[in-house]
Formats: structure tokens, sequence, C-alpha cells
């Protein structure tokens, strides 16, 4: 998978709070439901791989050395954020609160 780092992530336009990838467990969802749930919340759902438990949609490329950070909805898909000026720390960072704060 190809991956870009910081500086080509600014000259791209990507926010520097944004969801990396959004996870949907096969156990709850079909690929044409997958594919739904992401329409029906204005994701894309064009880039995606399998794999063993999850149909993984990517929405921007992966940043070297960003700070990633996972929240799992109550349905079970897992929202994945990046920042790569967030700090690494346990917990939820404040800097992706903004992300989430839809769900």
């Amino acid at each position: 998978m190809p991956t870009i780092s910081q500086e080509e992530a600014v000259k791209m336009g990507i926010p520097h709070e944004t969801l990396q990838t959004i996870e949907l467990p096969k156990r709850k969802f079909n690929l044409r439901q997958a594919k739904k749930w992401l329409r029906e919340n204005n994701y894309v759902n064009t880039y995606y791989r399998t794999t063993l438990n999850f149909y993984r949609f990517m929405q921007v490329f992966p940043i070297r050395n960003a700070s990633y950070h996972s929240k799992e909805l109550s349905n079970g898909v897992i929202l994945v954020g990046v920042n790569p000026k967030c700090l690494r720390h346990e917990g939820e960072p404040l800097c992706l609160q903004t992300v989430y704060q839809k769900y």
C-alpha cells in the first residue's frame, strides 16, 4: 500500500485531522451493506481491502510518521483517525476529537 509523507499530505490538501480508514466488521456487514453504510454516511467506498474480520475502506493515503487512533462505534464500525502533528500517548487524543464528534 502506498504511503505519503507529511509534506505530501499538506500538498494534497489532506486536513491535519481526518479519517484514514473505516473498518466494517464482516460479522455484521456483507460488502454491499458496508458500501451502503459508507454512502449513507458520506464516506468513500471505492478503495478497500478485506482482512479476516473486516472490510477496510481507505479514506486518505496512509501518512508516514503520523499518529493513528481508533474509535469503535456501537454498530462495530471502527474509525481510524490520523493526525500527523498529534503526539502519541495513551487514550483518545484531544487533537482527534473533531474527527469523532459526529459520533
